[in-house]
């Protein structure tokens, strides 16, 4: 099997045409954004109130404001819309005047008005005894992005990064579209979850294409510290979903019907099929399936474009020669035999790395559950859920940038572990607050450094896990993410209800994160290694591991 970094090295490590693919790379990943921040519109729940319908009080038309304050309130203050205060009709009408409340037994209700007009929460009555179903949809969603990790991962790397990225397209797109018609709960949450499905296949595709394209060796010429195109593409690949989030909430604050805007936006992501036409499969991909001769077309043109000069492949028996046709005697070959051996997911255990395996797979549900758990709180931490919204998802580039620019000196495990250790730090603290500017500011932090560590579990697994397991790999661990991110609409909207208490989402996420941070100090460094294809790669990476007190200066020298 032809080394595809011997070949980088020959047309090129970073060019016009790396350019181009990372460029096509960043659009599927942007509606990802869209369809993951989806519900904290649609599903909106009324913050300024509500009241069921009450029995000789109410006609066939009634409002909120009909008949006053009528809720009992807790020790808190706080308004429980579920009850109201016991009455006594008259000819004029009920007079709201005991000193009991009694529980709402009514399905009919009527709504103060908030930042929306109608969501599925004040169309389908979701208050009250049904308000658990809320977050249910959030876990429903993020059971579907557990399904689609597996699924599409597995689907990557048997038929392809390209093949995987059309599937994921059509079902996300065609699925969220169908939500915006459906006429009850049931059937909304199914179409979620479909969507959630192909949601995590359009980023996790684009993101193995972006690593597998880009060579190791270039570096950004105008920094006094090393810093790799290759690290640089594959972090910066979540910033166009941060960008696709911040997007949505500027779209919800001009459409305020949920059906409407979830139509509106589902149509657009139909655009994808315009970029995907024009993106190429992965060339490392094809050489490592065997499939030489789609490699040779693609890895032609890719010379061609970095301008080059142009390569051709010579198949003779079960061997691939490189030659370069303009060159006579400076010919770079190489042949390498394919063996036929097949690679699964149980090779995720193999003893070389067995124990990075495992502390990934409990990392990513901690990860998953202090980003998105950071996320949909953010609706509660400001009046503006838009602006909060929009802030909170644009806080993420800095970050990324951050993370892009470092992680080549310093290194990936140094930066994963502080990154998990003060976003969990954050979190405790703003539970401690009481609701204000100090903790929407604390949140927004803890937000920053949950998409560090976001953004580095990516990279950092992908670098430890060989081509021929790497989309499975990074499924599997997306996989087992998907227990945190399920928790996550649960301990965010579901717990602060509870005799738990509004800080408590935050103390269970900072908890998690710290408990993460530690364990990722166990993991290898994989800075100054190349992008692993065998088994015996990892152990040359784990021999050549940087200390985590050291920076990375460059390759020894012999």
């Amino acid at each position: 099997m032809v080394n595809f970094d011997s070949v980088l090295v020959d047309i090129g490590e970073i060019g016009r045409w790396q350019v181009m693919v990372c460029l096509l790379c960043w659009i599927p990943p942007f509606f990802g954004g869209v369809h993951v921040l989806m519900f904290s519109f649609t599903g909106l729940e009324p913050s300024n109130g509500f009241r069921c319908k009450i029995p000789d009080c109410d006609g066939s038309e009634f409002g909120f404001n009909d008949f006053g304050d009528i809720f009992e309130r807790d020790s808190d203050g706080e308004k429980d819309y579920c009850t109201y205060k016991q009455y006594t009709k008259t000819d004029q009408g009920c007079v709201f005047n005991g000193t009991g409340y009694q529980r709402c037994s009514s399905d009919e209700y009527a709504y103060a008005d908030f930042q929306f007009e109608e969501t599925v929460v004040t169309e389908w009555d979701l208050v009250c005894d049904q308000q658990a179903k809320i977050a249910w949809v959030g876990s429903v969603y993020m059971f579907g992005l557990m399904v689609g990790s597996y699924l599409c991962g597995t689907m990557a790397d048997k038929y392809g990064r390209k093949f995987c990225l059309l599937f994921s397209i059509l079902i996300s797109s065609v699925a969220s579209l169908l939500g915006a018609f459906m006429p009850e709960y049931f059937s909304y949450t199914t179409t979620r979850f479909f969507t959630a499905i192909g949601a995590q296949g359009i980023f996790l595709s684009p993101f193995a294409l972006t690593v597998e394209v880009v060579g190791a060796n270039p570096v950004l010429p105008f920094l006094p510290w090393p810093v790799q195109y290759k690290t640089l593409a594959g972090v910066m690949i979540q910033a166009p979903f941060a960008v696709g989030m911040a997007c949505l909430s500027w779209l919800a604050m001009y459409i305020k019907d949920w059906s409407t805007l979830q139509m509106v936006a589902s149509i657009i992501t139909f655009a994808q099929l315009i970029f995907w036409w024009f993106t190429p499969e992965s060339p490392r991909w094809l050489l490592a399936a065997g499939k030489d001769e789609k490699a040779k077309v693609i890895i032609e043109k890719a010379a061609k474009m970095n301008r080059k000069q142009t390569y051709h492949f010579t198949n003779q028996s079960n061997d691939v020669e490189l030659e370069n046709a303009d060159k006579d005697n400076d010919s770079r070959k190489g042949s390498v035999a394919h063996d036929g051996a097949q690679y699964g997911v149980r090779d995720l255990f193999h003893p070389s790395i067995r124990k990075i395996s495992l502390i990934l797979m409990v990392c990513w549900p901690i990860v998953t559950l202090g980003y998105y758990g950071i996320t949909f709180s953010l609706s509660s931490l400001n009046d503006d859920i838009f602006i909060s919204n929009i802030i909170g998802s644009l806080i993420e580039i800095p970050a990324y940038i951050i993370v892009g620019l470092f992680m080549d000196t310093w290194g990936r495990k140094p930066l994963f572990s502080l990154s998990l250790l003060i976003s969990g730090i954050c979190c405790i603290v703003c539970g401690t607050l009481d609701e204000g500017s100090l903790r929407t500011s604390l949140a927004m932090f803890g937000k920053f450094f949950a998409s560090s560590s976001f953004a580095l579990v990516y990279m950092y697994t992908a670098e430890l896990l060989p081509t021929t397991i790497r989309s499975s790999g990074v499924g599997v661990c997306s996989l087992m993410a998907r227990i945190g991110g399920i928790s996550a609409p649960q301990i965010a909207l579901s717990l602060p209800k509870t005799s738990a208490g509004p800080g408590s989402p935050f103390y269970v996420m900072g908890a998690c994160s710290v408990a993460g941070g530690l364990l990722a100090l166990l993991l290898p460094e994989t800075l100054g290694s190349t992008l692993p294809t065998t088994m015996k790669d990892i152990d040359e990476i784990k021999a050549n591991a940087k200390p985590i007190w050291k920076c990375y200066t460059g390759p020894k020298k012999s």
